[in-house]
């Protein structure tokens, strides 16, 4: 194993940290129906013939295919030295069959990073197509966990640091270019140059310069620009590129923090009502009391916690429910415990709210056929580098574990992708809250 560990431990302690600013780039949709990867039956949900999960252990470079009845396949990648690759910015494709992510090296002692875009065959553990991207000073990246559709992929590419006085500046700071998965040819793209976008606030432009594509349809692409080198905002602005037009321009919701998406056009996303009593942070996190549901082109409340914290929506169970973590308020008896347990609820379209479990660290969660996909990362022991990691598959009810280990050297894992599920017909409306 490559001595990367303090590396990814300190990376990935970030990543907890700013989990609720990183959800927004990590969004899942569930897929149309007649996906291949499913089974449906007649009551539109699905079976899990052929399902499976991704795991991503970023110490050892190995990406772990767990299937529902617990069969493990473990595929190295073989990084180079001195870099970081994380789940969160990986695309698979619908069949998760290949991966897209981009690799950033970093030199020695210098500011300059070189990024190269992977097309990588899963099974036959080779690279189908490698793009050199270039260097810049603190040139970097992404994909966002929705942009391979088909035999495209999305990446947004931030060229250098903004304020950097050795940048060339007559090159695009910022570009979000659609290549083909097969050949590593550009297709099409846009950038800071040829389609500078419009802001609310004009100074936002120049220090919002890293693109995170949130979400691409084969057709249309969501993103967002952030601030490099910062922990992100909670209401970013975003943006939509039409790829056969060209036409670029504002998008409502898809900058919000946490947001979800459903192949019905639904969005769901935490957010704060100064009206409703709300619970205070115990992080660097949104007061969000509310959960928010756009299903007719406007934002309305379906959920509202009190005290716990709601830090992002997953549609599961076929869209029949919203998964929702949530972290507890500020507790004034154990100010040092800034992470002091997890749990995740649900709200289906009756209205009702079930707790799926609580957890004394952190979960991560996707949907699956007929219920849900949860990693569970804690700590027996006040040792940060001793860890229990669990993958558990909820369905209809019945959970079933289907990888679980313990690590003494600080080695980490990411529920990186589960097999995409198909929407239920028929679906009801979630109710407004009544207030």
């Amino acid at each position: 194993m490559k001595d990367k560990t303090l590396t990814h431990r300190l990376i990935r302690i970030g990543l907890l940290l700013l989990l609720p600013l990183l959800a927004a780039c990590n969004l899942t949709t569930a897929s149309p129906q007649g996906d291949t990867t499913q089974s449906p039956d007649n009551n539109g949900s699905t079976t899990s013939d052929g399902w499976f999960a991704y795991v991503f252990n970023p110490q050892r470079d190995e990406l772990m295919k767990v299937a529902a009845d617990g069969t493990q396949t473990t595929y190295s990648f073989g990084f180079e030295e001195d870099n970081f690759v994380s789940s969160y910015a990986m695309s698979f494709n619908e069949d998760g069959s290949r991966v897209a992510y981009c690799q950033v090296i970093y030199g020695q002692d210098s500011p300059i990073t070189n990024v190269t875009l992977h097309v990588r065959d899963i099974a036959a553990q080779t690279d189908i197509v490698n793009v050199d991207l270039g260097s810049g000073p603190s040139k970097i990246c992404s994909l966002g966990r929705e942009g391979f559709v088909g035999n495209q992929i999305v990446v947004g590419i931030m060229n250098y640091a903004p304020f950097d006085q050795t940048a060339d500046t007559s090159q695009p700071i910022w570009e979000v270019v659609l290549f083909d998965a097969t050949t590593g040819a550009r297709v099409s793209g846009i950038n800071s140059i040829a389609n500078p976008v419009t802001f609310d606030d004009p100074q936002q432009a120049e220090f919002l310069t890293f693109p995170l594509i949130l979400n691409f349809t084969g057709a249309d692409v969501a993103f967002t620009l952030m601030p490099f080198a910062s922990e992100g905002m909670l209401d970013a602005p975003a943006f939509g590129w039409n790829v056969a037009s060209g036409a670029v321009g504002v998008v409502d919701y898809w900058g919000k923090s946490g947001i979800g998406a459903l192949d019905t056009g639904e969005l769901a996303f935490p957010d704060n009502d100064p009206n409703l009593p709300a619970g205070e942070p115990a992080g660097p996190m949104g007061v969000f009391n509310v959960l928010r549901l756009v299903d007719n082109g406007a934002a309305r409340t379906i959920y509202h916690s009190p005290d716990w914290l709601i830090v992002n929506g997953v549609f599961i169970n076929n869209g029949q429910q919203i998964a929702m973590l949530q972290y507890p308020p500020f507790n004034p008896d154990e100010p040092n415990n800034a992470m002091g347990g997890s749990r995740w609820l649900a709200i289906d379209r009756a209205g009702n709210v079930t707790e799926l479990f609580s957890s004394t660290g952190y979960a991560q969660l996707l949907p699956a056929p007929d219920g849900y996909v949860f990693m569970e990362q804690t700590y027996p022991t006040a040792d940060m580098q001793q860890g229990h990691y669990t993958v558990t598959l909820v369905q209809n009810g019945t959970s079933t574990v289907l990888f679980e280990s313990d690590v003494t050297d600080g080695t980490t894992y990411e529920l990186a992708w589960a097999s995409p599920t198909t929407t239920a017909s028929g679906l009801g409306a979630f109710p407004t809250l009544a207030q």
